[in-house]
């Protein structure tokens, strides 16, 4: 679905008192758990987030994370798990070390033959160089795309995780908590299933979509594990999601000229294609239940109406 066919449904289609039902449930479990852990047990933001894990614990959670994903998506395709590094500074896979060494033997292919050549006074040599100096500055090309901020929303980034889709790898953040981890492969993953489903994921058209299937997913998987008795993890997400709602219902009660019953300064904002796909996603499992994101990976159409 399209950006604008989504907030078309939002803005005239959405049921406006089950959002609000939304918003109320979903803070009421956020101030149980905040009495809970903050007023009660007096957690630190450190210790909701759980102890640091190393790299490889991370790359042994996705896996589980991958089986709960393919089982709730029914997902006959074999799909690979990507691998995983940290953000900032990519970790070298082999395609990373043939590049950078098919690129320094371009150079010094190219600067021996234009160096000699002039060294013996030979025109052939010189010109001969012109071929591996030009396929290092195509690699080079190549390598700065990878890094720069149009490739990099797919790699590395201020966020938490991210799913490269050019080179299929996932990276996370240094120093993320037990805690936190599964509910951020699973979104990475998502989107790395979306992949295989023929979505273009840097399509901006659809990023609301594409966000909003990964991030309602993510949420009720989430919440699954909360209701078995996991509440720290749903916590450490939930006032974020509220926000989401909050803020999209903001701009449906402006569009739609109706009384906001929510105008309260004690919840913060969002108002991003996370939001609006959030929101879209978590109405439309009051219609569809949680088939829906199995829909949405088909391309079957979805109405809030």
């Amino acid at each position: 679905m399209l950006n604008s066919e989504i907030k078309d449904e939002l803005f005239n289609n959405a049921n406006f008192d089950q959002l609000v039902d939304m918003v109320f449930d979903d803070h009421d479990i956020y101030k149980k758990l905040y009495s809970k852990y903050i007023l009660t047990e007096k957690q630190t933001p450190e210790e909701l987030m759980g102890e640091v894990i190393s790299l490889n614990e991370i790359r042994g959670r996705s896996k589980i994370v991958k089986k709960e994903v393919d089982e709730f998506l029914c997902i006959e395709q074999d799909i690979k798990l990507p691998p995983i590094y940290y953000q900032g500074f990519k970790s070298f896979s082999m395609k990373s070390l043939i590049q950078y060494s098919v690129q320094s033997t371009l150079l010094l292919t190219g600067i021996g033959g234009f160096s000699i050549g002039k060294l013996i006074e030979s025109p052939i040599c010189q010109i001969s160089s012109v071929l591996p100096l030009g396929l290092f500055a195509y690699f080079s090309y190549e390598i700065y795309k990878n890094f720069s901020n149009d490739t990099f929303q797919k790699g590395v980034m201020n966020k938490a995780g991210n799913f490269n889709y050019d080179l299929n790898e996932i990276t996370v953040l240094k120093n993320i908590g037990n805690n936190l981890i599964d509910r951020i492969i699973t979104h990475e993953y998502i989107h790395c299933v979306q992949k295989h489903y023929d979505f273009e994921l840097g399509d901006k058209k659809i990023s609301i979509f594409l966000e909003g299937h990964a991030e309602g997913l993510s949420t009720l998987l989430n919440k699954k594990k909360y209701e078995l008795g996991d509440e720290i993890n749903y916590f450490n997400y939930s006032l974020h999601n509220i926000e989401r709602l909050v803020g999209i219902y903001d701009l449906i009660a402006e569009k739609r000229e109706v009384e906001n019953i929510i105008n309260t300064k004690q919840i913060n904002r969002e108002i991003s294609s996370y939001a609006f796909g959030y929101t879209f996603f978590r109405l439309a499992e009051l219609k569809y239940g949680e088939d829906v994101y199995r829909m949405a990976l088909n391309k079957e159409k979805i109405t809030l109406a």
